[in-house]
This record gives C-alpha cells, structure tokens and sequence, in this order.
C-alpha cells in the first residue's frame, strides 16, 4: 500500500515539475531546459527540486523549493555552482 502511494506521489510530483519545467526559461540566458539552483544545495542535496520530484513530495513542498531557486540551463548552472571550471583545470 505504501510503495503505491509513493508511486502515485511521484507521478503527480513528476507532471507537475515537468509542467513548471516547460514554461520556465534560464534567468540569465532565456534557454531551456533549465535546472533549479540554490547555493544551499551543495549541502542538502536531498532539498533539491529533482530529488523532490522523485521522493514524491507534495506540490506545496515543491513550490516553497523552487520558490527558493533560481531556474538556470545546463551550462549556466555549471558556471553558477562551478561545475565548469572543473571540466578546465
């Protein structure tokens, strides 16, 4: 009973970030696909807006996260957390 209702917890978590994901553009590129960022999620991988979709969070939870982030395309994203410095050196 409990594994059903995480599976539908995280269908309706799924549409729903997929739905925000599709009318949402990088904030300093205007692309798509974007990623949420937040500082914080270095050191709380778990609060992030993915890990949040899979866990099967509710919408509310989910908001309150990407209302804490800022949407970023791939590349951008890896500038803003560094990730791209990396691919350098």
């Amino acid at each position: 009973m409990i594994n059903q209702k995480r599976k539908e917890n995280r269908k309706i978590a799924t549409k729903f970030v997929d739905e925000i994901n599709a009318k949402t553009f990088c904030k300093k590129c205007g692309k798509q696909p974007i990623e949420w960022h937040r500082d914080e999620h270095k050191h709380q991988s778990n609060a992030r807006v993915s890990s949040l979709r899979t866990q099967g969070a509710s919408i509310k939870r989910i908001k309150k996260e990407i209302a804490l982030c800022i949407p970023l395309c791939r590349v951008c994203h890896m500038k803003e957390d560094g990730r791209m410095n990396n691919l350098y050196h």
